[in-house]
């Protein structure tokens, strides 16, 4: 089934560019991985 593939790799892409747009809203996911 293509069309599972192509909706994973958008949503990859998008998380991906939410994350290079807006790191701060992320900081704390990492908060305790960087402690």
């Amino acid at each position: 089934m293509p069309g599972v593939a192509a909706v994973l790799r958008l949503a990859a892409l998008g998380l991906l560019l939410a994350f290079l747009l807006s790191p701060q809203s992320f900081a704390p996911l990492f908060a305790p991985l960087t402690q």
